[in-house]
């Protein structure tokens, strides 16, 4: 039984960290989901009405409202090459230390 080697449990910290970090902040994104409406005049038009978690019923009272997936797939793009690079970026700085 020999002493545990540092650098390994540094890389593992490296990795982990960005993981928790990206689930964590993803969830916290589900909070301030970004919500929409069509344009009543033109179906091409979109409305961004705000942000509300994804289970609220706060614009129920809007005729047309949704869910805007394609900004909440761009609000979890944006997390997650954060943390990929903050991931590449500590574990380099581990393998050279």
């Amino acid at each position: 039984m020999g002493q545990p080697n540092v650098n390994e449990s540094k890389g593992s910290w490296a990795i982990w960290c960005p993981l928790c970090a990206g689930i964590i902040f993803s969830l916290l994104a589900c909070v301030w989901m970004p919500w929409e409406r069509i344009h009543p005049n033109d179906p091409n038009l979109r409305e961004s009405l705000g942000y509300a978690p994804i289970w609220s019923h706060t614009f129920d009272a809007v005729m047309g409202v949704h869910k805007d997936w394609a900004s909440f797939g761009i609000n979890l793009a944006v997390i997650w090459t954060i943390c990929i690079a903050a991931a590449l970026m500590l574990s380099m700085s581990t393998r050279r230390d």
